[in-house]
C-alpha cells in the first residue's frame, strides 16, 4: 500500500487553478475525504471534492465551501427544498451556519439531555 502524501505535498499535486483556500477549505477535505477522490480531484480537470464531509468523531457533515463561496446557495437550496431525501436529511440534521464554513449537525434524540437542552434554549431564542 502505497504511503499517504502529507497535506502539502497532495496540495502541490493539485493543479494552481483547483488551490482555492480562499472558499474552499482543503485542509479539511484532505483530512476527511476518501483517498480516491483525493487523487481523483488532483489528476482530472473534471473532479470535484464535495461540499461537505462527515466527520466520523462527532458525526457531523462538515461543510468544505465557505459561506462565502460562489456556489454555497447551490447546497442550501437543497437542504431547504421539499425533496423528499432534503426532507429526510432536515429530519436527521440542522444547520449550523454560525461559523465560517457551516455544519450540518445531528438533531439530538428525545430521550437524551441534550435535546431537552436544545428545545429549551430555542424556545427562549423565540421570544427574544
Amino acid at each position: 500500500m502505497l504511503k499517504r502524501p502529507t497535506y502539502e505535498e497532495w496540495l502541490q499535486s493539485v493543479p494552481e487553478e483547483k488551490r482555492d483556500t480562499t472558499h474552499y477549505n482543503l485542509r479539511r477535505a484532505y483530512e476527511l475525504a476518501p483517498q480516491e477522490q483525493l487523487e481523483a480531484f488532483a489528476l482530472s480537470n473534471d473532479a470535484h471534492l464535495y461540499s461537505a464531509y462527515e466527520n466520523p468523531e462527532t458525526g457531523e457533515y462538515e461543510f468544505m465551501k465557505s459561506r462565502n463561496h460562489p456556489t454555497i446557495s447551490d447546497e442550501l437550496d437543497w437542504y431547504y427544498s421539499n425533496k423528499p431525501d432534503a426532507v429526510e436529511f432536515r429530519r436527521k440534521y440542522k444547520l449550523d451556519d454560525s461559523g465560517e464554513y457551516y455544519r450540518y449537525v445531528p438533531r439530538a434524540t428525545k430521550a437524551s439531555p441534550k435535546s431537552i437542552l436544545d428545545e429549551v434554549l430555542e424556545r427562549r431564542n423565540m421570544y427574544k
